[in-house]
Formats: C-alpha cells, sequence, structure tokens
C-alpha cells in the first residue's frame, strides 16, 4: 500500500483504515510469526467472546534459517513479555473505542496504543506462549536506543498519565503479570 513515508504510526493507520476482519494483527517485515499463533489467538477469543486483545511471548532471535521462516535453532534467543504489537491480536472495535494510532509518534507509537486500552479498561491476556519472534539487528530501527526513542517513550507515558489525571482516575495501571494466564 502507498502510504505517507512518516513512520510506522501512519503507515499502520493506512493499513487499518483499508483492514476489513473483525480481527486486526500487525507484523513488521523483519519478524515472524510462530506457525501457531493465529490458531492459539483466535481459540482464546473462542473461549472468552468478552476479551478484546490477546497477547503473548515475544521470542527475540539474531539469526533466522536460511532455508525457512524461522530462528536459526543456533540462534540467541531470549524470551518475554513486551509490549509489541506483532505478539497480540485485537478486535477491530478496539480502535473503535481507543482510536487509531497517534501519528506524531516516532517511535513508541506501540506503547501509547496499549496504554490507552489499559485505560479504557479493555478486556485483554497474555498467553503463556511465544506468539512473535522479533528479530534483532543493526538495520532495525530500535537497535540502538536514541535521545527520540527516550523522549517518545516518555512522551507517551506521560500523556497517559495527563489522561488519567484529567478523567480522575490517576491510579498506577495494573501490571502487566495480572493478565498473564497460567
Amino acid at each position: 500500500l502507498d502510504g505517507p513515508r512518516r513512520g510506522p504510526g501512519p503507515a499502520r493507520n493506512v493499513g487499518l483504515r483499508i483492514a476489513g476482519g473483525e480481527f486486526i494483527g500487525f507484523l513488521d517485515c523483519d519478524d515472524l510469526w510462530p506457525a501457531d499463533k493465529l490458531s492459539l489467538h483466535l481459540a482464546r477469543f473462542a473461549r472468552t467472546p468478552h476479551m478484546d486483545v490477546v497477547s503473548g511471548f515475544v521470542s527475540y532471535f539474531n539469526r533466522q534459517m536460511t532455508d525457512a521462516p524461522a530462528p536459526d535453532p543456533a540462534a540467541i534467543t531470549d524470551e518475554l513479555f513486551h509490549v509489541h504489537l506483532g505478539a497480540t491480536l485485537y478486535r477491530r472495535t478496539v480502535f473503535d473505542r481507543v482510536g487509531m494510532f497517534d501519528e506524531n509518534f516516532l517511535y513508541s507509537e506501540d506503547v501509547d496504543l496499549m496504554l490507552r486500552i489499559r485505560e479504557a479498561e479493555i478486556p485483554m491476556t497474555i498467553l503463556n506462549a511465544v506468539t512473535l519472534c522479533y528479530r534483532r539487528h543493526a538495520e532495525s530501527m530500535t537497535s540502538t536506543y536514541t535521545a527520540e526513542e527516550k523522549r517518545d517513550f516518555n512522551r507517551a507515558l506521560m500523556q497517559s498519565l495527563m489522561r488519567r489525571r484529567k478523567s480522575g482516575n490517576a491510579r498506577p495501571l495494573p501490571p502487566f503479570k495480572h493478565l498473564m494466564e497460567e
């Protein structure tokens, strides 16, 4: 799709505007979804129809197999939960409730979205399974932690706090740990 060349948020919004399905997922060109990702997410949605966001763990890796879309078994990997769009599947209605990506962010547009989801108390769970393989490489936009990336991350946190204060509910958001399945 042709769209603005102003970073991930505007590009994701182009896709959101034309997407026609009930569920929305994101996959950056340098990352991979495990073969069972969609079946895991859709099964969780089917078991709990009120659930609007299902996420999972991220496996960070540094080398892909040459003959298959999968991390090389000898790759350095690390698995953890992190706010990551590619690990998550959303009902389309989530974006009707919290809006699309804030196009003023070059970095942390995903953090801003997740904070708005949490503030709106949209039902969410985190599967105890890897649902994204995230490739670490030197050409990645986030391969080095820049001052601009730090600024955008802090701005996302500050905007969340300001929204909560304005609504009269400045209490801290519950930790993600409470959303993780056993």
